[in-house]
């Protein structure tokens, strides 16, 4: 019999999709407005909240590249799943150059020919694909994480790892009397081996695996813990950038213990919460089919914005900031997956949204 496909997954791909894209909403529009303004207290506040968008992408991938019961070949993973990445990578850092050369000739009214500049920003890429480095890292570290992972103990103790140093390089370092210290001691180790997105990766697979271990009071502790953390990170996050003059994304950098804590809390809740009997067929397909197309959505997503507050000014803060950010994500997300969807149907584009 078929194993059935596990919706949980598609759900938690397409809500961190949307959380993104409302980031990047905000983004455009957060730097240019006082930070102590309402307007720019609910943008950090909602740009805070959501953290967690980025690390539910990359636990997903980690449930599955990790799963030991799916062959993965370091070949496959270059030829299979970062060649792939390639051409659309190219193709949308392409777009995005042009659309920065035409918005610069639009307002110097000059074109510049330093094309060495053009081909770095095209091999660098724009803003929203450092992802694409990130993840490829990932998968040239599986085969190696793939070993850890095997191993309850091993991986656990990674984990822990990770969790404690990443807090010591984040805010240990900022500690009165002992931070110098700390930096000094952490400058020392150089023990960059764990302080980078791995600890998402492993954690993808482990709380997936173990997750029935796992009491139900933990679970809604760590529920209710995750929801504390959220408003920690908009508080702190606030005050913090008042304190600051402009937004600082201190207590809500993706590494921080409490985005750790709070993305293993909502990717659980994801696990246990969500299952195929909560849809209709019909439903299900609409899922799936938003799923499919959410790297591709992710790619494209950022020049739609772009286009959309050249052609149209609307901004976040229009009317009313507690809606707009919604309103023009809801409008950019719909837009995205009709363009990804009818560009996967033309054979020469169907490579650059998958």
């Amino acid at each position: 019999m078929k194993n059935e496909r596990q919706i949980e997954f598609d759900v938690l791909r397409i809500i961190s999709m949307y959380f993104v894209m409302l980031t990047h909403v905000c983004g455009m529009e957060v730097h240019n407005i006082l930070v102590d303004s309402f307007d720019g207290i609910v943008l950090n506040c909602l740009m805070a909240a959501v953290t967690w968008d980025v690390p539910i992408f990359i636990m997903i991938s980690g449930r599955f590249f990790l799963d030991s019961s799916k062959e993965m070949t370091t070949a496959k993973i270059y030829k299979k799943y970062i060649m792939r990445l390639v051409a659309p990578f190219i193709f949308w850092s392409v777009m995005m150059n042009i659309l920065y050369i035409y918005n610069d000739y639009k307002m110097t009214g000059v074109i510049s020919l330093n094309w060495k500049m053009y081909l770095v920003n095209i091999i660098t890429g724009p803003y929203h694909l450092w992802f694409v480095f990130m993840i490829c890292g990932l998968y040239i570290a599986t085969p190696i994480l793939r070993k850890i992972s095997e191993d309850k103990k091993t991986t656990k103790y990674w984990i822990m790892l990770s969790i404690i140093f990443l807090s010591l390089k984040i805010y240990g370092v900022k500690l009165p009397l002992i931070g110098e210290t700390i930096s000094l001691i952490l400058g020392k180790m150089n023990f960059e081996i764990v302080l980078g997105f791995s600890v998402y990766y492993l954690l993808g697979y482990y709380v997936y695996i173990y997750k029935d271990e796992i009491s139900v009071n933990v679970q809604r502790g760590l529920y209710f813990l995750s929801l504390l953390l959220i408003i920690f990170s908009c508080i702190a996050t606030t005050v913090h950038s008042i304190h600051c003059g402009k937004t600082n994304e201190f207590f809500s950098v993706y590494q921080s213990p409490n985005v750790i804590i709070c993305s293993i809390g909502i990717y659980l809740w994801g696990l246990n919460c969500i299952h195929s009997g909560m849809f209709s067929d019909s439903i299900k397909k609409v899922i799936f089919k938003l799923s499919e197309h959410s790297m591709g959505m992710y790619f494209a997503h950022a020049i739609v914005l772009e286009v959309v507050f050249l052609l149209t000014g609307i901004k976040p803060t229009y009317i009313s900031v507690l809606i707009m950010p919604f309103v023009i994500t809801t409008l950019l997300y719909i837009i995205c997956f009709l363009l990804v969807a009818f560009m996967s149907k033309i054979p020469l584009l169907r490579k650059v949204v998958r």
